[in-house]
């Protein structure tokens, strides 16, 4: 058992920090940041086992959001195991002439899910890895594991985490990437007033960076739907995300970050 002089969340958090502050302005030299992105999760990866954490681990998400008209980098990171977040903003170069547009930089390890609410729809922009995946089954068996009870090896409930170096043949910390670019509506900011949204086709877009204890009991577009509901309260909309949850039986963490776009 690991022995550690202060609590492991902390030691998580310190690994985040240490990961981002490192990674960051190494991201935002390129157009595409898969690779830095990648990066960015693999050394906080070995960063934890430096802190001779081993035996504990963390499901973790990442959205750098570009605002194509500004140039502006703005990043919101959700790590489950210790309910810890993370907003910075960084200067990055113009795509494009459109304040308009905004590129979203999305990658997970394990069932952290991030979903983009746009124009009063649900998209995921990641991809659980849990041990039903038959892509992470056959990843697993090829490396010499097995899947016992719907966990790998009889242990872990996912197959992609920071940490669990004790299984880390099978449990990568290698994310899932994507880009995707939205348009937003510039009309919605003149609607002010409750009545004029409900009129008004423009919705306001979002992201929700959550952990499996929201999505054990949310359906991607009822967790759109309800941030929609709440919209005219967006400091508190994630409280509701977060009591809803667990009114309605959640067990697990229910760590919940919403980032208007």
């Amino acid at each position: 058992m690991d022995t550690v002089a202060e609590p492991w969340w902390n030691i998580w958090k310190k690994g985040f920090n240490g990961m981002w502050h490192k990674n960051c302005a190494a991201l935002i030299l390129f157009p595409w940041p898969q690779a830095r992105l990648e990066r960015a999760f693999l050394m906080a990866d070995i960063h934890s086992k430096q802190l001779g954490v081993s035996m504990s681990g963390a499901t973790a998400a990442i959205c750098p959001i570009l605002n194509c008209g500004t140039g502006f980098l703005s990043i919101n990171v959700m790590a489950s195991v210790s309910h810890f977040s993370l907003s910075v903003t960084q200067k990055h170069f113009k795509q494009e002439d459109d304040s308009a547009l905004r590129t979203l930089y999305a990658a997970n390890a394990g069932d952290a899910r991030i979903v983009l609410g746009h124009q009063g729809k649900a998209q995921r922009l990641t991809h659980d890895h849990k041990p039903d995946d038959p892509s992470e089954i056959g990843r697993i068996e090829k490396a010499g594991g097995f899947m016992f009870k719907q966990r790998v090896v009889g242990v872990l409930a996912v197959t992609r985490s920071l940490g669990d170096h004790c299984m880390k043949d099978f449990v990568i910390a290698k994310p899932y990437c994507s880009e995707l670019t939205i348009r937003l509506d510039e009309d919605y900011s003149s609607s002010s007033s409750k009545e004029s949204k409900e009129d008004c086709e423009s919705l306001p877009s979002f992201l929700i960076l959550a952990c499996d204890g929201l999505w054990d009991v949310f359906e991607d577009q009822q967790a759109v739907d309800m941030v929609w509901e709440h919209a005219d309260d967006p400091e508190n909309v994630a409280k509701y995300l977060v009591k809803e949850a667990l009114a309605r039986g959640s067990t697990d963490n229910i760590s919940v970050i919403v980032a208007w776009l």
